[in-house]
């Protein structure tokens, strides 16, 4: 689910404090995306949503969210906006989210 690789290069070029303060907003910003999609009918505003989660979860390492939100995207631009994408993105997101918190967390 997490590229560590990726998180990896993040703590490399922002650091540890940086890559602390980057987190958060990468978080609300899915958030936020994923709470428009959910009310999204449009295919290509969906497409759009998709293409906005799927780039900004490649950037922070979210591979798996990353993967399904192109499928997600790649529908949306054939027309047909999967009916339970943004759950689907969500149970991702939510995974993703679990397990990169798991693992920063020094006690586990």
């Amino acid at each position: 689910m997490i590229d560590w690789n990726r998180i990896a290069e993040l703590k490399s070029d922002l650091g540890d404090d940086g890559l602390a303060d980057l987190l958060p907003i990468f978080l609300d910003e899915i958030d936020d995306a994923l709470t428009k999609l959910a009310t999204q009918t449009e295919a290509s505003e969906g497409a759009a949503i998709c293409h906005f989660i799927k780039g900004s979860a490649a950037n922070l390492g979210f591979a798996s969210l990353a993967e399904a939100s192109h499928a997600g995207e790649q529908a949306g631009k054939a027309g047909t906006l999967p009916p339970n994408i943004a759950k689907t993105l969500r149970d991702h997101f939510d995974a993703a989210k679990q397990e990169f918190e798991s693992h920063e967390d020094p006690s586990r």
